[in-house]
């Protein structure tokens, strides 16, 4: 009996040790990353309960995401229930808009956000302006090469096929594209659409083929004249609603979705298979930074589960079960920030005067 004691009691000792050491790293001005460099090593319940522990103190967690409102709602309130200690608060746009706003907030001093939850351009972006830390969480072991980088900076907790989506009514059998240059028969003039901000597909698909080859493909589909419209979800409601016959560059979940509510809607999976990854990323001024941690590995694990098996995303890791099997390939030309970021500002330009959007 006494032993237990004891030992309860050295254990409440350390923990105590561990919390208010962590909150001196924070009071002498460490960045999170650097805070958190205390539980690298750590493993399975130990590490989550020291950092529970620490996560209590921080009480609160700030997340700036991207993803469907409804769908973060569901996530955070799952999150919630496990770490019922915790205050969420979300903040949801665009990515554009997101970026701008943790910009804006570091220029001011404000530093609100904790967590980023963003697409690859603005992910490299943050990074080059020095307002990510890397995270190294132990989950990252299991997400599959592609949807990670080497330092810790980001790391990619669902991904997004990019489907060709074509309206049943409007597209015959025999016309259906199976390859991208399909899409250069003269028969789809002004049938098609594209989206007004897929640089980062245009760039990737650069990488890939070249530029020499990249350049004379696009130059021929902008011969079609391809109508632009901003936003993916958008794109796939009006060829639903039949405004458009081909659209390329769609999401392949909200393809599967509106067939599955009877819209007349297939899609067809180009060589290579574009996927564009949805990144969780440490902001560097975190003021929450335990409360971060466990956050994003809650969305690497349980979170990403739930994304796939409920609302269709595709998972970065192998054995889940997928809402939607038929957009799961072997392999995925995948957007990583690493390749096309830097020459990023040069794919929006190009892209722009290609299609004559801007």
């Amino acid at each position: 009996m006494i032993r237990n004691r004891v030992t309860s009691l050295l254990s409440t000792v350390f923990l105590l040790f561990i919390f208010f050491f962590a909150i001196s790293d924070i009071a002498r001005g460490k960045t999170a990353g650097e805070v958190l460099i205390q539980f690298q090593g750590l493993q399975g319940g130990v590490r989550e309960a020291q950092l529970v522990e620490a996560a209590k103190r921080d009480g609160k967690i700030v997340l700036y995401g991207t993803t469907n409102i409804a769908v973060m709602q569901e996530l955070l309130e799952r999150f919630k229930k496990r770490y019922s200690f915790l205050q969420v608060d979300n903040y949801r746009a665009t990515t554009n808009r997101v970026y701008a706003k943790v910009v804006a907030e570091a220029r001011s001093g404000t530093h609100a956000v904790d967590v980023i939850e963003i697409s690859p351009d603005s992910a490299f972006k943050l990074k080059q302006d020095h307002l990510l830390d890397p995270y190294l969480s132990p989950i990252r072991k299991s997400v599959l090469e592609g949807y990670t980088d080497k330092e810790g900076f980001w790391t990619g907790y669902f991904h997004q096929v990019i489907a060709l989506g074509y309206n049943t009514a409007n597209v015959k059998k025999n016309e259906i594209p199976k390859t991208y240059e399909d899409l250069l028969n003269p028969s789809f003039k002004g049938k098609l659409s594209l989206g007004t901000a897929d640089q980062e597909l245009f760039g990737t698909l650069l990488e890939f083929w070249g530029k020499e080859k990249t350049f004379a493909y696009f130059n021929k589909l902008a011969k079609n004249t391809p109508a632009m419209r901003e936003g993916h979800t958008l794109q796939a409601q009006l060829l639903s609603a039949g405004e458009f016959s081909i659209s390329p560059w769609v999401l392949g979940h909200n393809l599967a979705e509106l067939k599955r509510k009877g819209a007349p809607v297939e899609t067809v999976l180009l060589e290579p298979v574009l996927s564009t990854p949805k990144y969780v990323l440490l902001a560097k001024h975190s003021a929450h930074p335990h409360a971060a941690a466990l956050l994003i590995d809650w969305m690497l694990s349980e979170g990403q589960e739930i994304l796939v098996g409920k609302f269709g995303r595709n998972s970065t890791t192998l054995g889940l079960k997928h809402l939607f099997p038929e957009l799961v390939k072997s392999k995925y030309l995948v957007v990583n920030p690493e390749k096309f970021g830097p020459q990023y500002t040069d794919y929006v330009r190009w892209y722009c005067e290609i299609f004559r959007h801007c």
